[in-house]
């Protein structure tokens, strides 16, 4: 909850795609809890992104070396759809190919 407000954290199948990706089961369990935990707390904790990417956030996770792009849709609730998972390396280029 965000003041007040319900937050539901969603992922798109991409990002479900891009997570599968990181490596092992348990890097991705720890990722995906993270993401879910501290997004529903505060949607907006992530940096927000310009250019291209305007009206997404940026969330980094496992000590900076994974970024999170995300999106807050505003309505009743406020929903965070999460679009791509990826090593910090290159994480924008690939972004930019899929989004």
């Amino acid at each position: 909850m965000y003041n007040g407000i319900i937050v539901d954290v969603k992922w798109s199948e991409k990002a479900l795609e891009s997570l599968r990706e990181i490596g092992d089961q348990k890097k991705q369990d720890k990722i995906k809890k993270r993401v879910d935990h501290d997004l529903s707390k505060d949607p907006y904790k992530g940096e927000p992104l310009s250019g291209s990417f305007k009206g997404l956030r940026s969330f980094h996770v496992l000590g900076n070396r994974v970024r999170v792009a995300y999106q807050v849709i505003e309505e009743k609730i406020k929903i965070v759809l999460i679009v791509k998972v990826g090593w910090r390396e290159g994480f924008y280029k690939r972004l930019k190919r899929e989004y």
